[in-house]
């Protein structure tokens, strides 16, 4: 059964129905959840269309700390064991990352 299950979320609604299917499991289960943000500042610093040209990192990493301390929240009230990452993808492409850190934590 189910004993680590890896939750990439960003805030918006698909990943937070994923979170609420992830925490049933987590509970019929006994599973641990990892909740997991990743952001790009290396190209938002870029800017899009070049229409931005500051240093969008601090920004990012707390809307993605805001992100996952909601999720948080939501899992603690439902009793369900759980951490969280944030990470910078450094200008690798978010899907690789998720990819990587579901393998690096070993979800099921």
């Amino acid at each position: 059964m189910y004993q680590r299950i890896f939750v990439p979320i960003d805030g918006c609604r698909a990943s937070a129905h994923s979170l609420d299917e992830a925490i049933k499991l987590a509970k019929a289960t006994g599973a641990v959840l990892r909740l997991f943000h990743v952001f790009d500042a290396a190209t938002f610093s870029r800017g899009i269309a070049g229409t931005y040209n500051g240093d969008g990192t601090q920004l990012l990493k707390e809307l993605g700390k805001n992100i996952l301390e909601n999720g948080q929240a939501l899992v603690e009230a439902s009793n369900v064991k759980a951490d969280s990452v944030l990470l910078d993808s450094a200008g690798a492409r978010v899907s690789d990352c998720v990819v990587e850190q579901a393998r690096v934590w070993d979800a099921d």
